[in-house]
């Protein structure tokens, strides 16, 4: 399968990568210890011993130096200097630790660090091959830097040259399988994560929204109302509720079918979609024919032309179903309050329903704003 988001991929291979690669690191000096301390190595081979083990000190404090600090700066003015900049130091480290393979595969003697050194070696190409499967080319790359300089070295000086080929070759070669193999499972880890995803994110979607209209269901606006009441109490800014009904509505359904009535309901919902659009307008089925909208950060004239635009709308609107005409009207209530003064939500809407009761006793097809009955309820003021 196919990466939907190959940026977001990338993004999370290279953090993978940075996380790996600190640890790693940490590794390296004690492996070199190991290989220099017994049997008297060090006191044999001092000089190289000392500036190998300098080096590989040095390159691992500009990797971790790197990754943990200053890839942030670099990544601010560059992403990829930044992914390059990091490629650089890991391809460093291995060949650092390459050369210093190679120099002691080339000695005369030395069997028991050689033994060591193969055998330290190899797991260094290993542990990076896996460290790094995130990305194939860089896990790949950098076994070839652990490895390929000693058999290189090995065939020129035509030392052991049966071990060069099986280092070059079978170390090579099958830690490359295994790195391929990882970076395909990595690969749909990350394809199985961003499905999981997508699937809770579109169960999650069915659950907030009415399957008919596709508007927001009655659940999910409580529960954003609730949120944007929390919101803005502590800013004192106005919360608006507009509750609209289809008129006469019950004709539709007994006269021309169920099926009638929902193509309406369909035509009502694509309507208050297109009139409320803004990002913070929110719509929902109420329950019925009846629909809820909630503005946030609106003033109540805006909000009431809103609501006439809607109501024109839809008047000037109609279906044809088996080849007849279809229309209704909207009346609408509107109510406003200012959260975390005397009113609650529930009575926001409450004066908003009432509002549209009014509308409806009063001849339809109107909108009527609820009055303010005390400060609470006087988005003016």
């Amino acid at each position: 399968m196919q990466i939907e988001n190959q940026v977001e991929y990338n993004n999370r291979v290279l953090q993978d990568l940075k996380n790996r690669s600190v640890l790693g690191s940490l590794f390296y000096f004690p492996l070199f210890l190991t290989i220099v301390g017994p049997d008297g190595f060090y006191d044999r081979h001092a000089r190289y011993c000392l500036l190998f083990g300098i080096l590989i000190v040095a390159v691992c404090l500009v990797r971790i130096i790197y990754v943990t600090v200053v890839s942030k700066w670099v990544k601010k003015y560059s992403p990829l200097w930044e992914n390059i900049l990091f490629f650089i130091t890991v391809g460093a480290t291995g060949l650092s630790w390459g050369a210093f393979f190679a120099w002691v595969m080339i000695l005369r003697g030395e069997y028991a660090a050689k033994m060591l050194i193969l055998v330290c070696s190899a797991g260094i190409a290993a542990g990076g091959a896996l460290a790094f499967v995130p990305s194939l080319t860089l896990a790949i790359s950098y076994v070839l830097t652990v490895l390929a300089p000693t058999s290189t070295l090995m065939f020129i000086y035509h030392t052991n040259q049966y071990l060069a080929v099986l280092i070059l070759i079978y170390y090579s070669a099958f830690i490359a399988y295994i790195t391929r193999e990882g970076n395909q499972e990595y690969r749909q880890a990350f394809i199985n994560e961003q499905l999981l995803i997508k699937k809770t994110e579109e169960l999650s979607l069915l659950a907030r929204v009415d399957a008919l209209t596709g508007l927001f269901n009655r659940r999910y606006f409580d529960e954003n109302i609730n949120r944007e009441w929390k919101k803005t109490s502590r800013i004192r800014m106005p919360l608006i509720v507009l509750i609209g009904d289809i008129d006469h509505f019950k004709k539709i359904n007994d006269q021309y079918g169920h099926l009638a009535g929902d193509q309406f309901l369909k035509l009502t919902a694509g309507l208050f979609k297109t009139v409320f659009r803004r990002e913070t307008d929110m719509v929902a089925r109420f329950g019925g024919e009846e629909f809820i909208v909630l503005l946030t950060d609106s003033e109540p004239e805006l909000a009431f032309a809103l609501a006439e635009k809607m109501r024109k709308r839809l008047s000037e609107m109609q279906i044809v179903w088996n080849g007849v005409s279809i229309s209704a009207t909207l009346s609408l209530g509107m109510a406003c309050a200012v959260p975390g003064m005397s009113e609650t939500r529930e009575d926001l809407i409450s004066r908003a329903d009432k509002a549209l009761y009014r509308a409806k006793e009063q001849g339809r097809n109107q909108t009527v704003v609820a009055s303010p009955e005390s400060p609470a309820h006087n988005c003016t003021s």
